[in-house]
């Protein structure tokens, strides 16, 4: 279980809870050093996401992959990614409570039936929709927080917002939907 890989997972988990304390120092702030404390995020999230696939090469190209991995990263993928979605509904202006519910409904749900069938040792492991859908959300948080530190953007800026949100939502509700027909499947055969 200890090795580098997993012991930049684990760094990652630091990296997210250091960004959320930083994103919070960002809410308190004064108007004059919110956007230093949101660029300092900024920065943060960007090397988290650098090190998710400085790990996921290393466990891939050593044959480092071990069951704590395989669990811990996507997990840590997800506090660090909805968690900045959680922080977004407060300083971006962009993002919506709602938005947030829907990404989390999905996460937990398709956690939740990913972890039951692996349990009966059938793997369910990512898909193309789920990648991607982490992808688009992994882009969005960054750009968003930029947007904030920004304080008043061009327009155009607002408008390349809105369309990685909309676009990480549509992936989130097509991956879901794409899972759960997916697990159907696989519930349905005989035993």
């Amino acid at each position: 279980m200890w090795n580098l890989p997993n012991a930049i997972t684990l760094g990652r988990l630091g990296g997210a809870v250091v960004f959320f304390v930083v994103l919070s120092f960002a809410q308190a702030a004064s108007i004059a050093s919110r956007g230093i404390w949101l660029w300092v995020g900024l920065s943060i999230f960007i090397l988290a996401v650098i090190s998710d696939g400085i790990d996921g090469y290393i466990a891939r190209r050593w044959n480092l992959v071990t069951a704590f991995g395989r669990i811990a990263d996507p997990f840590v993928d997800k506090v660090l990614v909805c968690g900045g979605f959680v922080y977004l509904t407060e300083i971006s202006g962009l993002v919506d409570a709602w938005m947030v519910v829907l990404i989390l409904a999905r996460e937990f749900t398709i956690t939740t039936i990913r972890g039951c069938l692996e349990s009966q040792g059938i793997p369910f492991g990512a898909d193309a929709w789920g990648k991607g859908k982490m992808l688009l959300q992994g882009i969005s948080v960054p750009f968003l927080v930029g947007y904030a530190a920004l304080g008043e953007p061009p327009g155009f800026f607002r408008a390349i917002g809105w369309t990685l949100l909309a676009a990480a939502l549509a992936a989130t509700v097509v991956s879901a939907v794409r899972y759960l027909a997916r697990a159907w499947k696989v519930c349905a055969r005989p035993v």
